[in-house]
């Protein structure tokens, strides 16, 4: 029974396995390019730019991906679909129009709240010690995240990760 299944619908199935593969490498990708900014945005001093990073992820980390999914979908896909022509104008209906997109970008911005508090997790977990030895040694802050910070937490988010 099962391999008259699979003889029948195997190409459906694997044509379907790789729009899911697809999905998954796109979304995780734009997913970690905004969590950059958005844990940036959580360890920052600034209380507007941290207040809006914190509710981003707690909206996002806070609500099912499913409930995501329909919002996006119906609501940026009604508004969408009232301004077809002027959508087609600019060239954005390419990208409107196919529900694909709306998956994409629905699963990225969920996959960057993720990513940020794993990201701020990791960053947070590097003591505070090398934070101080970086900056004794006339490092800015840039270059000490990049060649210091980012280095141990990347080690820390993958211990983390495998435990």
């Amino acid at each position: 029974m099962i391999p008259d299944l699979l003889v029948r619908h195997g190409a459906r199935l694997l044509h379907g396995l790789l729009i899911t593969l697809e999905l998954v490498a796109i979304s995780g990708a734009i997913g970690a390019l905004l969590a950059i900014p958005l844990t940036m945005g959580r360890l920052s001093k600034n209380r507007v730019v941290s207040a809006f990073a914190f509710g981003y992820v707690y909206f996002f980390r806070g609500t099912p991906l499913l409930a995501q999914l329909f919002l996006i979908y119906y609501g940026v896909g009604e508004f969408a679909g009232h301004y077809a022509p002027q959508l087609k104008a600019i060239g954005l209906w390419v990208y409107l129009r196919d529900a694909f997109y709306y998956a994409v970008f629905a699963f990225a911005l969920n996959t960057a709240a993720y990513q940020a508090e794993i990201f701020r997790g990791a960053i947070q977990s590097v003591p505070r010690g090398q934070w101080e030895a970086g900056l004794s040694l006339g490092l800015h802050r840039l270059p000490l995240l990049w060649k210091i910070i980012a280095p141990q937490s990347v080690m820390f988010a993958a211990m983390a990760t495998t435990i």
